[in-house]
């Protein structure tokens, strides 16, 4: 069974899915009846593969049966993440945008999380007042200087939360303040990560659109290029780039540099696969052209 799962995992990390998901279908039928008690880590880590392989080969009925099982058999909710990333996912990848978020929050939940289901627009502006306060008078770049985030729990929150967003944005726009808030509090009080850069440039461009604070919304989108490169992580770099380019900078700077920062934000985002934000900054690069 481990040895399935090795050829499986290298199989997906060359684009193989179709042999990849055989691999792992084989793991789960070596394995024994008893599997889950006696041999729990290698067990959940060949269900979350299968997961995964029947998403990217879109055997999402497949993919349903073993994202309940590993729901069910769980020790812990940590253990469940990767499982709820793969069905986000498989629901974007459908087109199920409300799903994706409710499948989010299912597992925020059990973090402590909580998200909305319908705010209003009163509510909206509430929780953006309330996370600028909470912030506090302090300069904007002083959230450079917090450590690492370091907790499991709150880690993988903020990545759930980093793979709904952009379903969230799309879907139930109305949501997409108070996940971003969300992400900026915990960022505060548990320290940084890659996902809070993000979150940093997506206030940025809540503070140019909806407060009209061009000023404040370009100091958080610095903000984000600096902690990219404070924390070298270049998986956040598209992301952050089309926040920028296509909500900030061309209040602030000449629309050439605004270009040139979408066109760095596809480049980053081919490179490590994100097709789905080599799109966007695609038409964040024609927008302004």
């Amino acid at each position: 069974a481990g040895l399935n799962m090795t050829a499986g995992l290298k199989a997906i990390s060359t684009a193989a899915f179709d042999p990849a998901y055989t691999y792992l279908q084989m793991g789960l039928y070596l394995l024994p009846d008893e599997a889950w008690q006696t041999q729990y880590g290698l067990t959940l880590r060949l269900h979350q593969a299968c997961i995964e392989a029947a998403r990217l080969t879109g055997r999402f009925e497949e993919m349903e049966g073993f994202f309940k099982t590993v729901c069910q058999q769980a020790i812990d909710p940590l253990d469940a993440g990767n499982a709820y990333t793969s069905r986000i996912r498989a629901c974007m990848m459908q087109n199920k945008l409300t799903e994706a978020y409710d499948t989010a929050r299912r597992i925020l939940e059990f973090f402590g999380e909580n998200l909305p289901e319908a705010p209003s627009q009163k509510e909206i502006l509430s929780v953006l007042e309330e996370t600028l306060s909470f912030i506090g008078e302090k300069p904007i770049e002083d959230l450079l200087k917090l450590p690492r985030m370091k907790n499991d729990k709150k880690l993988m929150a903020m990545n759930i939360m980093s793979e709904v967003v952009s379903a969230v944005f799309i879907g139930t726009p109305r949501i997409f303040p108070h996940l971003i808030c969300k992400q900026i509090r915990l960022s505060y009080v548990h320290g940084n990560t890659a996902a809070s850069a993000f979150a940093y440039a997506a206030m940025g461009a809540i503070l140019c659109r909806l407060f009209d604070d061009t000023e404040k919304g370009y100091r958080f989108g610095k903000l984000a290029v600096s902690l990219i490169k404070k924390l070298n992580a270049n998986e956040a770099e598209a992301k952050v780039y089309h926040a920028i380019s296509g909500y900030i900078n061309h209040y602030k700077e000449p629309i050439r540099k605004t270009m040139e920062m979408a066109l760095q934000g596809y480049r980053a985002a081919m490179e490590t696969g994100d097709f789905e934000f080599a799109g966007y900054n695609g038409y964040s690069y024609n927008k302004h052209a």
